[in-house]
């Protein structure tokens, strides 16, 4: 239940991340991991599920709250020594619909790296595309 460090272990009884077959890369073809890691061999996969949420490119994310949410939609999945990384275009929130309860988004140029275990919110967000508008709740 505990590690060396007698600190509890997210570990205990689980059988562990579910990680789909990829493609090795070197860390440096990718400026923000390479940011995080250093210069590496790392795996690219196109899904990971930790936990029981599965995170493929489209997913979208919570990435931060301060005054408002800030979205993120996942671009490529990344595993360097078990950690998984998740590279996110940040969305750029339009419009709040308070009929359908939801954030209408749009695509920006800003780009994140995001650290699994980091993650506040590890949910992936609900998202729909309604009339032209991508929505998320």
């Amino acid at each position: 239940m505990v590690g060396q460090d007698g600190c509890p272990r997210e570990t205990y009884l689980y059988e562990g991340d579910e990680v789909k077959e990829g493609c090795l890369i070197q860390s440096d073809t990718v400026p923000l991991l390479q940011e995080r890691v250093g210069s590496c061999t790392v795996l690219r996969t196109d899904l990971v599920v930790i936990h029981g949420h599965r995170y493929t490119a489209g997913t979208i994310l919570l990435v931060d709250f301060v005054d408002e949410p800030v979205f993120g939609k996942i671009v490529a999945v990344y595993v360097v020594d078990n950690e998984k990384y998740f590279e996110c275009q940040h969305l750029n929130i339009i419009a709040f619909d308070s009929h359908l309860n939801m954030f209408s988004v749009r695509g920006s140029d800003k780009s994140c790296m995001l650290r699994a275990a980091d993650m506040t919110y590890k949910w992936p967000q609900i998202n729909h595309k309604i009339r032209g508008e991508n929505l998320v709740m």
